[in-house]
Formats: structure tokens, C-alpha cells, sequence
């Protein structure tokens, strides 16, 4: 595959990360500079620099001089979600004790649309689906607009991404079903079952995942 020199480091980082979230790349699986160069048909400097990039993000490990995917464990992932769900439910308390409810349902029914169609398409899980799973989740802590929580989901945000594409459970759904709950409960101002909710969603346990 070639890709065009025309912002080739963006290019390159977004094509390496884009194959680790969609599994092309396996956990633990071990990133060569000179294969990654021959197979995508450029310079070992963008991909350097891309894995350098990936490796501040989460995704992406460099041990012993050598780089890899991140070799995430059940509980590594467990710990992923009890992060992630204390940061949304933060952000949630400021939504409502801030009256942001209405801004937040402006999000939330632009998230469902765009998973139902996707929904539509393919009745298995794809990584699309989870983009806007995990966007969905996101919009939460959006509407709260605090930065430093924003920053802290923002940080998880790709390696979310990668640890839900490994939950045995992730059919759409499911997945959709809970999200459409969430939604009706925020017209409905029942904050009470959107916890609930929230926390069915992230509230998993070892066996929950296919690694």
C-alpha cells in the first residue's frame, strides 16, 4: 500500500492505529519498523514517529528496544472501565446539577442515529460500531464541559476503543438497546437508571473478555 507524501506523518499514524483498533495488529503482537516499512512502502522515520505517538497514547508498548501492541490482561481491562465509569459518572452529577440535560440529549440522539444505522447494515460487531459506542460515552463528559475531565476521557479514549473490541459480550443490539435506555431516561429525567445503566454497561468481570 502507498500512501500519498502529502501529510504522510498524520497518514502513517492514522493507518498504524486504525489496523491496531480493528484487531489487524493483535494484542502483544510485536511491531517491526522494517516490516511496517516494506508493508506500507514508506520511510522507517513517519513510522517511528507514529509509534512513538501511539506509544503516548496507550496503544502501542516499546520494551527491550523493541515496540509493540499494548498486551492488555482482564484486569488491566477491568481497571480501563472502573476508570472510565467514575469519569462519566463525574461528568453526569455536573450535567444535571448544571442543567446541561437538553445539550446532552442533542448529542446522544445524533450517537443513536448514527449506530442504528450501522446496526442496520451488519448484524455482527464491527469497529465502526464500537467508535460510536464509545462516542456515545463520551458525549457525557462532553456536555459537562470540563476539560479536565474531557482530558482524562480523551486520553482513554483509542485504548477504550481497542479494550471493548475484546468483550465476548459486544453484540450491537445489546449494546444499542442500552444506549437507547440511557436516552429515554434522560428525556424522562430518571438519573437514577442512567447510573444503573452506565454501570451494567462498564461493570464486567474476567470472563467477560476474548483475549
Amino acid at each position: 500500500m502507498e500512501i500519498k507524501k502529502v501529510n504522510l506523518k498524520e497518514q502513517t499514524y492514522n493507518l498504524i492505529k486504525d489496523r491496531i483498533l480493528s484487531r489487524h495488529y493483535k494484542l502483544g503482537e510485536s511491531l517491526k519498523i522494517s516490516r511496517l516499512s516494506e508493508e506500507l512502502n514508506i520511510s522507517n522515520t513517519p513510522i517511528r514517529e507514529s509509534l512513538s505517538y501511539l506509544e503516548s497514547e496507550g496503544l502501542v508498548e516499546f520494551l527491550g528496544g523493541k515496540y509493540s501492541v499494548i498486551n492488555l490482561g482482564a484486569k488491566e481491562i477491568l481497571q480501563l472501565n472502573h476508570a472510565v465509569l467514575v469519569n462519566i459518572l463525574a461528568a453526569l452529577d455536573i450535567v444535571v446539577a448544571e442543567d446541561k440535560i437538553e445539550d446532552l440529549i442533542e448529542l446522544e440522539k445524533i450517537s443513536l442515529e448514527n449506530q442504528k444505522e450501522l446496526k442496520s447494515k451488519d448484524a455482527t460487531i464491527n469497529f465502526e460500531f464500537i467508535k460510536t459506542y464509545v462516542e456515545f460515552n463520551r458525549n457525557i463528559v462532553l456536555a459537562a464541559d470540563n476539560k479536565f475531565l474531557l482530558k482524562t476521557f480523551d486520553n482513554l479514549f483509542s485504548i477504550l476503543i481497542l479494550a471493548t473490541s475484546y468483550n465476548k459480550k459486544v453484540y450491537m443490539d445489546i449494546h444499542y438497546n442500552l444506549h437507547l435506555e440511557i436516552y429515554n431516561a434522560l428525556l424522562e429525567k430518571d438519573y437514577e437508571k442512567i447510573r444503573t445503566t452506565l454501570k451494567e454497561l462498564f461493570n464486567k468481570d474476567e470472563t467477560s473478555f476474548e483475549l
